[in-house]
C-alpha cells in the first residue's frame, strides 16, 4: 500500500456545510475535511489537465476515482509537530469536578477502566493527539477553531429592505489552520499522478466560494515510506481476552437486504459486549449535477465498540483496516483502528500547550515554529485593522471606469493575490487595450491617475508602506519571535486593491452611477 499525505492550510473560512445545519440558507461547517471534498477537487483538475471529454470512458480516471483502488482519507488538524489528528474515542472520561482542568486524568471505560459509581462525563475535545513521555502518556485535545459571518439575502444583492431579506449566518472553519490529509493507492503510478496535481499549490474548496470563502493552499506533499499496512494508528494489545475497535471516520453501514443502518452488528457481522457510540446524519453534495447527495445515517467517528477476541474473524479484520467498511469507502468513510489508544488512563493536556520551563534561548524546532506561528497570527490581527482603515479611506475620483473594467481589474488582483506576485497585476496593466487604458487614465486615487497609482505605487511598495505598513515597533513578537511583515506584504496589498475595487463597484451599483 502506498500513502501520499498532505497538508491544507485555511487562507480564507472553509465553509463544509453539514447536514441538518438547522435553517435553510444558513450553513454549520464540518470540523474537518472530508475525503470527498479532496477527491472532488482532483477530479477536476484531472479532468482539465488531460482534457478528458468522457470521464467514464477513460481507464486512468476510472482507477483513480471510481474503482475503489484509491481512497481519500479526511483531512483532520495537525499540531505543532505536524502529526494528524485522530477523533476522540467516545470511551473516553474525566471525573466530573475535574473537567475544567487541562492536566486531569482521562479514563477509557473500553479498555476496563470501571468507574464505580464517581461522575463522569465526555472530555472536551474533537481530536487528540497521544504522546508517550518516559512513563507518562499524554492526550492532547483540541477542536478547530470556527468563524461565525452574518450575511443577509435578498431579491436585490445591492439593496436591502425589511420586507424582503433574510439574515442567516455561516459557522466556518477559520483562516489560519492546517489540515493533514493522506490519500492510499495500490498503485505506486497512482501516487505520482495525484502528487502532480496536489503540487499545484492552491484551490477553492467548499461553498461560498465567490463570497470570501474557500482559498486553501497544500503544502508538505509527499510519499510515505510504502508499507503493506499503512495505519493511521499505533496498534496496541488486546485488553481482557477483548479487541477494542474506534472508529477514525464516520461508518455507513448496511444490513443484508442493502439498507443503511448504523446497528453495530453490521460493522464486523457480530454484537458487541459494549459499545459507545453516537449516530449522526451523513451527506455531501454532487457539484458535476448540483445536486445534494442522499443523507444517510452513520455511526459517528469516535464510536467505539468492544468484542471478545474468539468471535471475530482476523483475517476480515485485517481487511477492513486496510480497505474500511460499510459504503463510500473511496470517500474516507469507514476507517477504524483496533486496539487504539491501548491505555486504561492517560493525562490530559490542551493542544498547542508545554509542561516544560523552556526559556527563550532554548527554543526547541517544534517551539519555535510555534512561536512563529502565534506571531503572525498577532501580525495579521494588527494589519487587519490597519487593512479595514486603508479600504474605508481610499475611494476613486474623477472618472470612474465601468464596472466591466473594475471586475476584470478585480481578478487580475486576486491572481497577483493566490501566486504572491506583484507582477501579475503589471503584466495584466501593461496588456490593457487603449479604451480600457484611457479609463483608469482618467480616474483618481488621492492626486494620481489611477493607472500610474496602480502600476508605479504596487512596483515600488509605496500603497503597503504608506496604508498598512507597521512601524517596527509595532510588530509583534512572541518568545523573542518576531513577526516577518514581509512576507505578507504582497497579500495585503492586494487584498487592499481589491476592497477599494469591490467598494467601488457596489456604490455605483447602489446609486446606478458610472458606465
Amino acid at each position: 500500500m502506498h500513502a501520499l499525505t498532505y497538508q491544507i492550510r485555511l487562507l480564507e473560512p472553509l465553509l463544509l456545510r453539514s447536514p441538518g445545519s438547522g435553517e435553510e440558507n444558513s450553513g454549520f461547517g464540518l470540523s474537518f475535511i472530508p475525503g470527498s471534498v479532496v477527491r472532488g477537487f482532483l477530479i477536476g483538475r484531472y479532468l482539465k489537465a488531460n482534457r478528458v471529454v468522457d470521464p467514464a470512458a477513460d481507464p486512468s480516471f476510472r482507477r483513480l476515482f471510481l474503482a475503489g483502488a484509491v481512497r481519500y482519507l479526511h483531512a483532520y488538524p495537525v499540531n505543532r509537530h505536524g502529526r494528524r489528528a485522530l477523533p476522540c474515542p467516545l470511551s473516553w472520561r474525566v471525573a466530573k469536578d475535574e473537567a475544567e482542568n487541562p492536566a486531569a486524568e482521562i479514563y477509557d471505560l473500553a479498555a476496563g477502566f470501571d468507574q464505580n459509581g464517581a461522575q463522569v462525563e465526555l472530555p472536551k475535545g474533537e481530536f487528540c493527539w497521544i504522546l508517550q513521555e518516559e512513563d507518562e502518556v499524554w492526550a492532547e485535545l483540541a477542536s478547530p477553531r470556527r468563524c461565525v459571518s452574518l450575511h443577509n439575502a435578498g431579491t436585490d444583492r445591492m439593496v436591502k429592505r425589511k420586507e424582503d431579506s433574510t439574515v442567516f449566518r455561516y459557522e466556518a472553519l477559520a483562516p489560519g489552520q492546517t489540515f493533514g490529509g493522506v490519500i492510499l493507492a495500490d498503485s505506486e503510478e497512482d501516487v505520482k499522478i495525484l502528487e502532480q496535481l496536489l503540487a499545484k499549490r492552491e484551490a477553492l474548496l467548499g461553498g461560498s466560494r465567490q463570497a470570501g470563502y474557500g482559498l486553501v493552499r497544500f503544502e508538505k506533499v509527499g510519499k510515505a515510506p510504502p508499507a503493506p499496512g499503512w495505519r493511521e494508528f499505533e496498534e496496541g494489545s488486546g485488553r481482557n481476552g477483548n479487541v477494542v475497535v474506534t472508529l477514525l471516520s464516520d461508518a455507513i453501514l448496511c444490513g443484508p437486504g442493502g439498507q443503511v443502518s448504523p446497528d453495530p452488528l453490521y460493522l464486523l457481522g457480530t454484537k458487541p459486549e459494549k459499545a459507545f457510540l453516537k449516530v449522526r446524519l451523513a451527506g455531501g453534495f454532487n457539484r458535476k449535477w448540483e445536486l445534494p447527495l442522499p443523507q444517510a445515517l452513520a455511526l459517528q467517528a469516535g464510536s467505539v465498540f468492544v468484542y471478545r477476541a474468539n468471535e471475530i474473524d482476523e483475517k476480515y479484520l485485517t481487511k477492513v483496516i486496510k480497505e474500511g467498511v460499510g459504503e463510500r469507502r473511496v470517500e474516507g468513510f469507514g476507517r477504524l483502528a483496533v486496539n487504539w489508544p491501548a491505555w486504561e488512563k492517560l493525562l490530559r493536556r490542551e493542544a498547542g500547550k508545554k509542561d516544560d520551563s523552556t526559556t527563550v534561548g532554548e527554543l526547541a524546532p517544534e517551539s519555535r515554529l510555534l512561536a512563529e506561528r502565534m506571531a503572525e497570527r498577532l501580525l495579521r490581527n494588527r494589519l487587519e485593522e490597519k487593512l479595514m482603515q486603508a479600504v474605508n479611506q481610499l475611494a476613486i475620483g474623477g472618472y470612474s471606469p465601468s464596472n466591466a473594467q473594475l471586475s476584470r481589474l478585480r481578478l487580475a488582483v486576486r491572481q497577483a493575490w493566490r501566486e504572491n506576485d506583484k507582477g501579475c497585476l503589471v503584466r495584466y496593466l501593461d496588456r490593457l487595450r487603449r479604451p480600457a487604458r484611457e479609463q483608469l487614465e482618467k480616474a483618481r486615487v488621492g492626486n494620481k491617475p489611477m493607472l500610474e497609482w496602480l502600476r508605479e505605487d504596487v512596483s515600488r511598495d509605496l500603497i503597503w508602506e504608506e496604508y498598512i505598513c507597521l512601524q517596527p515597533g509595532e510588530i509583534p513578537a512572541v518568545a523573542g519571535i518576531k513577526a516577518d511583515a514581509e512576507t505578507l506584504k504582497i497579500e495585503y496589498t492586494m487584498r487592499l486593491l481589491e476592497g477599494l475595487l469591490k467598494k467601488e463597484i457596489r456604490t455605483k451599483r447602489v446609486g446606478g452611477g458610472g458606465k
